[in-house]
């Protein structure tokens, strides 16, 4: 076991060896209150600049803590050095900022078995408890076990995150949702094929086109 810091006052929060899934821990502390900021995904069609300035109005309320929900990275790649690129960036943003951030990961983030040992290398656990002051945060990873996603379907969503970094604005003027009975699922991509983990299809429920200005 290797020697941490002490926790700020009450804060409660099991620190394991190796990676975990938050960063900071300079907590602010008050007798009677504190606040915090729950910060969105940045996936199917991120406008430059946009998630950035979120995280700096994040700094500006000055909370006591972020937890972001998931969904940081486009992913759906089995290629690890543009998995690694898509890492590198977020590590980027979060690095400016001065908020302690507990991170959970979404499907995008661990929808692979390749991508969730990435995610371990990088973050630790998928799932996590801490309590501050008189209040209990139950961190759930929904994606426990990833779907088995074929190869045409990795190749769609690799095609859209390539559209979505030479004309992200005209991509998300073009953007149609296909609802499933997993969630909804970008039509861009080749829905033939796709199963759950049980291997039962991901069958399209409904269809419609979400104009996005």
């Amino acid at each position: 076991m290797t020697d941490t810091p002490p926790l700020p006052p009450g804060l409660l929060l099991d620190i394991q060896d190796g990676p975990n899934p938050w960063s900071g821990l300079g907590l602010p502390t008050s007798a009677h209150r504190f606040s915090f900021v729950l910060i969105s995904d940045r996936t199917g069609g991120a406008r430059p600049g946009v998630f950035e300035r979120g995280l700096a109005v994040t700094d500006l309320l000055a909370p006591s803590f972020a937890i972001q929900l998931g969904d940081m990275i486009e992913s759906y790649t089995n290629d690890q050095a543009e998995l690694d690129t898509q890492w590198a960036q977020i590590d980027t943003m979060f690095a400016r900022m001065n908020t302690d951030v507990f991170h959970v990961p979404g499907n995008h983030d661990v929808s692979s078995d390749f991508q969730l040992r990435t995610w371990r290398r990088r973050y630790g656990r998928t799932y996590f408890h801490f309590r501050y002051q008189d209040a209990l945060f139950l961190q759930l990873d929904t994606q426990d076990t990833p779907d088995v996603i074929p190869a045409e379907a990795l190749e769609g969503l690799e095609r859209f995150a390539q559209a979505q970094s030479t004309d992200p604005i005209g991509l998300r003027k073009r953007v149609t949702v296909t609802v499933t009975d997993r969630g909804p699922i970008l039509v861009n991509v080749l829905l033939e094929g796709v199963r759950d983990i049980d291997g039962q299809p991901v069958l399209p429920l409904a269809t419609r086109t979400v104009p996005i200005m």
